[in-house]
């Protein structure tokens, strides 16, 4: 409470001058986002075109501790940008290489930087969902964020599904799941297709194991952001285990053929050939199919 000259009052009609005039301050916390609506509020709501309508300070709030716990959180940083700022820079910079770089580079160098383009995009994401300020307890536990099929090769085109998957052990808590959900629910409003898992360590292995398409995806998986020694030990014990089990994931493989040359061994008869699925097209063309047979306990090693 404080106190401020220029107060008047009309008291039975006599006008009276108040030498001070009672001052409360009012202390909001807000999201960046919401800033200017709250401003806007207050001063619709606080003036009066007399003098002591107040001023209103905006700061950014860095950290809060609670004294009876100690317990300290983090805001976001003033400087890190809104999720609406980053899909708008993001879709500029995909209409940038939609319109320039579409005709001046081949194909292939548009998937890497399409790629590239979504690794900051999603990084970007996770920042301003509060990662970096988990990001120690992250990088020190058993989390890591990977891409996933063409997306995991940096072939990925501009209307391909964005795969990912979160790799933990253990529970995971209730800010790393709502993270989670944060950076997912932005990149469908960008009306990307992404595809997602949340699997523990044992789970990944396991339905790598009983779903082929699952498998081959994870065998071009590509580490994004997270705990990096705990994707590196992932990462080695899938080869191992794929390694081990090479001679049931070929019976699978040539299985999953049979299967699509049935539906699709026709194809050639088509108007409109299925060229991702058909044979002969991306599904046949792709490398992963030899790499069982050429996996060694040494290139394991190596990794």
């Amino acid at each position: 409470m404080a106190v401020k000259k220029g107060h008047k009052e009309i008291y039975r009609g006599a006008e009276y001058v108040v030498d001070f005039l009672p001052k409360i301050k009012i202390e909001v916390v807000v999201a960046k986002d919401m800033v200017p609506r709250v401003l806007k509020a207050i001063k619709e709501n606080a003036y009066t075109g007399q003098i002591g309508d107040g001023k209103i300070f905006v700061a950014p709030v860095e950290k809060a501790v609670r004294i009876r716990t100690e317990k300290k959180t983090r805001t976001p940083s003033s400087h890190r940008k809104s999720s609406h700022t980053l899909v708008q820079d993001f879709l500029d910079s995909r209409n940038t290489l939609i319109k320039k770089e579409l005709a001046q580079s081949s194909g292939f160098l548009i998937t890497r930087r399409y790629a590239d383009l979504m690794d900051r995009f999603i990084r970007s994401l996770f920042l301003e969902a509060a990662f970096s300020d988990k990001a120690e307890e992250i990088h020190e536990g058993s989390v890591a964020l990977a891409a996933l099929g063409s997306y995991g090769r940096r072939e990925l085109c501009l209307g391909s599904d964005v795969d990912l998957l979160v790799i933990h052990q253990g529970r995971l808590s209730r800010e790393t799941s709502e993270m989670i959900r944060r950076v997912l629910y932005t990149l469908w409003d960008v009306k990307l297709e992404v595809g997602h898992s949340v699997l523990t360590f044992q789970e990944c292995n396991r339905l790598a194991l009983s779903d082929f398409r699952f498998l081959t995806s994870v065998m071009d998986s590509r580490f994004l952001l997270g705990a990096r020694d705990f994707y590196r030990l992932f990462e080695a014990a899938f080869w191992s285990k794929i390694d081990r089990e090479k001679e049931a994931i070929r019976r699978q493989f040539l299985l999953y053929q049979q299967k699509r040359q049935e539906k699709f061994g026709n194809q050639e008869y088509f108007a409109e050939p299925d060229i991702k699925e058909g044979l002969g097209g991306l599904r046949t063309s792709t490398s992963w199919p030899g790499r069982p047979s050429s996996i060694s306990s040494q290139s394991i090693s190596a990794m």
